[in-house]
């Protein structure tokens, strides 16, 4: 099995990135297979083993392989794009089908079984996770991940996503036994303890500085892991991305050992075009526009400046500006 792991802190953009390499026919994607499903899809044991063994047994990693190739609609998500494989060459039924799963859940067995490959298909298996990293060596030496993708986008533009999210009801608003728990659980980061000393209120945590320290400590553990998988290791940057989308998603195919391939093309110009309708039923990708895969015209990577204050985008940049400079000095450039 050949897996493509993409990681990002959340409101990254992570998932906007996931369906620009699931325009690829050989990928097929599967949206937070990990941290969505975790123990509910692979069990106790199993899902355990692959948190904390650094790596399965053959007889695990088999069972394990099924488990990422079974098809289900809680985690292959549309849009949905031309494959080379059986009935995926056919996106539009393939909506059809999900959508018919999804309105008559006795149908699963039949959506599975239409749309789980062989193990002879030779399809990569994308998956995309924004949950927190603390297992993630674990997770990578059981799933043998042979490309590692890592997201990094501007931190103002997250957090100002991030909040945008809290006040429209669709991120949680940690609370401040949160905060002083995840404060405990990381006081002993590299950069955790001299970030606090510039903080007045350690046991009142505004969120703006409460999610820049998570900021920090998530890329953090991307440093160690890029060191650590050095040979298959690749750093995004969300705003390069923006700037020349089709170009650097060549370039990361090629990387990822995937051949050239024209889609994303087809994918990103309807989005940005006035004539595209993402609330018709076979274009709709997400409940609201919040978690929409698509960027349309009026889209703007710079838009964090109308939501953060002045001063709140200086006290972020204080907090994260050695991290995010360190990360673009390893980022993937043309």
């Amino acid at each position: 099995m050949q897996v493509i792991y993409l990681a990002g802190f959340p409101r990254s953009g992570t998932t906007w990135v996931a369906n620009l390499i699931n325009t690829h026919d050989q990928v097929i994607y599967r949206h937070e297979l990990l941290g969505r499903c975790n123990s509910a899809l692979f069990g106790n044991t199993l899902f355990n083993a692959l948190k904390t063994q650094h790596g399965l047994t053959n007889s695990e990693y088999h069972q394990l392989s099924k488990l990422i190739k079974r098809a289900d609609i809680t985690t292959d998500r549309p849009p949905f794009f031309q494959k080379r494989f059986g009935w995926y060459f056919h996106p539009k039924l393939h909506h059809l089908a999900w959508l018919a799963n999804q309105a008559i859940p006795s149908l699963a067995p039949l959506y599975r079984r239409i749309y789980t490959l062989n193990d002879n298909s030779q399809a990569h298996y994308l998956m995309k996770e924004t949950r927190s990293l603390k297992d993630a060596e674990s997770v990578l030496q059981g799933l043998r991940v042979e490309n590692l993708v890592f997201l990094i986008r501007r931190p103002e533009a997250v957090i100002a996503s991030y909040l945008s999210g809290i006040e429209k009801g669709m991120m949680p608003n940690p609370n401040q036994s949160h905060k002083a728990r995840w404060l405990r659980e990381n006081q002993n980061s590299e950069q955790i303890s001299e970030l606090l000393s510039t903080i007045s209120r350690a046991d009142d945590l505004p969120n703006i500085e409460f999610l820049s320290l998570n900021w920090v400590v998530y890329h953090e553990i991307v440093l160690r892991l890029i060191k650590k998988y050095s040979g298959v290791a690749i750093i995004l940057l969300y705003e390069d991305l923006l700037a020349d989308t089709v170009g650097y998603c060549r370039e990361l195919f090629k990387r990822l050992g995937l051949s050239p391939c024209l889609m994303v093309d087809e994918f990103v110009k309807p989005s940005h075009s006035s004539a595209f309708d993402k609330k018709r039923l076979l274009s709709r990708d997400a409940k609201n526009s919040y978690f929409s895969v698509y960027r349309d015209a009026t889209f703007q990577a710079n838009q964090w400046q109308e939501k953060l204050q002045e001063s709140e985008a200086e006290r972020i940049e204080h907090l994260t500006a050695t991290m995010y400079q360190k990360l673009c000095l390893k980022a993937m450039r043309l």
